[in-house]
């Protein structure tokens, strides 16, 4: 295997997180706090802080780590694991400044800011390449909409990973496709709204079926059949899918909880699982 998936939505949390070599790319994962108008269920906590557990093991033996935006399933807000797990690592963002809504830039400065006192060697990476470690960035690619931000995509070695372009427009397709690779993780769009397009992931499929495709997608039961998904994160590890979010409301039903769980807010929920950072 050529690359570690570490977390993703076919794996039972909101995340694309992975490694290659000594490069782990977007360590972080995340719940949504409402579907369906439920909050996440006690299964789906587990299931982020196993995934807390297998994204900071992997920091911990990398030597740098790349950061494609700021939405929280792809950088870690800060509870996820201790940020001094970051020491002594080379970090490859995407800037802060520049092609970049207001939220993302407010995360990415309080990011920044507290990695102070950390020996970490910060490179804004859009549009550059890095030899050391065999990483190619994009230029800033749009995040499905303009509204939603900009994202980088990645090359590492002989890994290309789209990130969450959710298909791309033509700026993205057409950097996609001039690369060389020999393996593609794709995100692929928001299938579980009510907005969204399939030409951009519909065309990438064509043109390379066996491609990888988890996230957004992944949010939706019946997901596969919808976009004719042969591989997602899950397939590589040869485990079962855990399509927790998109089943949110069996669980529910299979595994009661007490009525106090449903009273609590998304941030309590949070402190009692995830108290202790790996």
């Amino acid at each position: 295997m050529i690359w570690e998936p570490l977390a993703s939505e076919t794996l039972g949390v909101r995340s694309m997180a992975f490694k290659v070599g000594r490069v782990v790319v977007d360590p972080s994962a995340s719940l949504a706090p409402r579907r369906f108008g439920l909050p996440p269920h006690p299964r789906e906590w587990e299931a982020l802080r196993e995934a807390a557990e297998r994204i900071a093991k992997a920091v911990e033996r990398s030597e740098a780590v790349v950061i494609t935006h700021y939405h929280r399933d792809h950088y870690n807000p800060g509870w996820l694991y201790d940020y001094s797990l970051y020491d002594g690592k080379v970090l490859f963002i995407k800037d802060p400044k520049h092609n970049i809504n207001v939220s993302q830039k407010i995360r990415a400065h309080k990011f920044l800011k507290a990695l102070d006192g950390l020996n970490v060697r910060v490179e804004v990476a859009d549009g550059r390449s890095f030899e050391e470690f065999g990483l190619e960035l994009s230029p800033p690619l749009i995040h499905g909409s303009p509204k939603l931000g900009y994202v980088l995509a990645v090359k590492v070695g002989e890994v290309l990973y789209t990130s969450d372009v959710q298909g791309g427009d033509e700026a993205a397709r057409r950097w996609i496709f001039s690369k060389e690779f020999s393996e593609l993780i794709v995100d692929g769009p928001p299938i579980y709204l009510k907005s969204y397009e399939l030409d951009g992931i519909m065309e990438i499929l064509e043109k390379f079926p066996s491609a990888v495709v988890d996230h957004h997608p992944a949010r939706e039961r019946g997901w596969r059949e919808a976009l004719g998904v042969r591989r997602a994160y899950s397939d590589v590890l040869g485990v079962p899918e855990r399509l927790l979010e998109a089943r949110r409301r069996e669980l529910y039903e299979e595994e009661p909880v007490e009525e106090s769980w449903l009273k609590k807010g998304f941030s309590e929920m949070r402190r009692e699982f995830m108290a202790q950072p790996p």
